[in-house]
């Protein structure tokens, strides 16, 4: 008896959470073409019958749905819900997700092979690995903001005994895109979350995302490929490159951070493009190895679901196809688009699927949302900055412009407008315009980088003000003294002041 007691709040902890991940829900919908039900009734159901379907059943290798009928219970098949108008304006959100799961070609595969277990352990070893190869972005306040929209959009998990738990996390990439793992973990980049310009559209992607999870699409994918290289050996050379994207992450942090030399922040960008050239091929090997390389009838499964959440959530209908058109403009000016083959891309079947969903030349999303720039701002700064530091100069320029249109610009933001305008024009409007935003950044900053005296000086110089230029050069250099920056900072003072000199010489 006391074992009884000792194991019985562990019992009923287990109820509980068996009963919230286990939900059952009833879905309306009428008979709009004749058929007959699956138990041994084998009742004739007319147009216009009401049906109200509940949980499903794998009977005898069969997906069916339990079903009650002018009050009697029948069987209905799977395969048979196309006989039916379903009435989805009477649904909860997780109510919609139940009725879209049993249309998916999930119920299918689970009436054939269950969960798959053995396959979805195979996939969590793999995701142990694939962790090591990304670089996660830091952000509280982010995390938190994508945290509200997936409750607003998945609260809790609507399929009985369905493994996947959902969580969102980001990371770091400047191309737009994504990974949504079978055990409910979805990865999407900074590079996607500074391509999108509204929550809504946002949203859509998420919905889409979660669809490929909720319907096991990448456990589909990953069964079917059995041509797969040793986790060991396949692993190893995926983090090994992995390690060099790393290693250039921290050091565009160092420049951001004003821990390299005006010389290496023009230098460092012929290593970092080549390494983004690497992270685009990563990316592609490690969706096609984790099954995230969908087909097109996936992704148009996916788009469905995500069309049909919209319009129940009340949003904008066209927020799918603006998300797409927004990834796709993106895309088609990175340097790294225009090497990859159309598989080898993130969206392989991205302008089809835009395509689909009414997209026409010319197609013009609309405009951004401040506040969604404002929340997703650390996102695009880094993308910038990454883009900047690939030669990337137009789509450097497309995402300042985001920010500073939006209001949402802060000293990183307009020190990197300052450079690109020094980098890419020799008109003194331009340096004059770069000057006006510097001194707006001086007024707003929360805190002022030593970099910012150089930038300063640097404009000054290109606008043949020496005298301005020397006053900016020497507060650099006392701003350095006062500041402990690391490793680099005896050669930056060093450099300060040999350009002081030069100058005191009129040279």
């Amino acid at each position: 008896m006391k074992y009884f007691l000792y194991f019985l709040p562990v019992l009923l902890l287990f109820l509980v959470n068996d009963a919230l991940l286990a939900q059952d829900y009833t879905v309306r919908a009428v008979v709009k073409e004749k058929f007959r039900t699956a138990d041994a009734s084998f009742e004739k159901l007319d147009a216009g019958t009401i049906v109200e379907l509940s949980d499903y059943r794998i009977i005898a290798g069969t997906p069916t749905i339990r079903a009650v009928i002018n009050v009697q219970e029948r069987m209905i098949s799977a395969f048979d819900l196309k006989h039916l108008d379903f009435q989805l304006n009477e649904l909860s959100i997780d109510g919609l997700w139940y009725q879209q799961f049993l249309q998916s070609s999930a119920l299918d595969q689970l009436s054939k092979r269950g969960w798959d277990q053995e396959v979805r352990r195979e996939l969590q070893e793999e995701y142990l690995s694939f962790n090591e190869t990304i670089t996660l972005f830091d952000d509280p306040y982010l995390e938190d903001y994508l945290n509200q929209i997936r409750l607003q959009l998945f609260p809790k998990q609507p399929v009985k005994k369905h493994p996947a738990v959902m969580r969102i996390r980001v990371y770091e990439s400047v191309e737009p895109g994504t990974f949504a793992c079978a055990n409910g973990d979805l990865f999407i980049s900074t590079g996607l979350l500074a391509a999108l310009q509204t929550k809504e559209e946002l949203l859509a992607i998420l919905a889409q995302e979660f669809a490929h999870i909720q319907f096991n699409h990448s456990v589909d994918n990953f069964r079917r490929n059995l041509s797969r290289e040793a986790r060991a050996a396949f692993w190893s050379g995926v983090i090994t490159v992995a390690a060099a994207v790393t290693e250039t992450a921290v050091a565009n942090q160092s420049i951001r951070n004003g821990t390299f030399s005006p010389v290496d922040l023009y230098a460092f960008g012929a290593f970092t493009e080549s390494i983004s050239m690497l992270s685009s091929a990563i990316a592609f090997q490690v969706a096609n190895r984790l099954g995230m390389e969908y087909t097109f009838e996936q992704e148009s499964e996916a788009d469905q679901t995500a069309l049909i959440l919209i319009q129940h959530l009340k949003a904008d209908n066209q927020a799918l196809l603006n998300a797409y058109t927004r990834i796709y403009e993106a895309q088609r000016i990175s340097r790294a688009y225009q090497l990859q083959t159309r598989e080898e891309r993130p969206y392989p079947h991205l302008y089809r699927q835009m395509l689909d969903l009414g997209y026409q030349l010319n197609y013009e999303p609309p405009a951004a949302d401040p506040a969604y720039i404002s929340v997703t701002a650390m996102a695009r700064r880094n993308t910038a900055w990454q883009e900047f530091l690939s030669g990337n100069y137009e789509r450097t320029q497309q995402l300042l412009t985001t920010q500073l249109d939006a209001d949402a610009a802060v000293l990183e933001d307009y020190m990197l407008q300052s450079v690109l305008l020094r980098q890419t024009s020799n008109e003194a409007g331009d340096m004059e315009r770069a000057m006006l935003l510097l001194r707006k950044a001086e007024q707003e900053a929360y805190s002022l980088s030593p970099e910012i005296h150089l930038e300063k000086a640097m404009i000054l110089l290109r606008l043949d003000k020496q005298e301005g230029a020397r006053r900016e050069l020497e507060n650099y250099r006392n701003a350095l003294k006062k500041t402990d920056n690391g490793e680099g900072q005896a050669d930056r003072i060093a450099w300060v002041t040999q350009m002081l000199e030069k100058m005191s010489r009129g040279r």
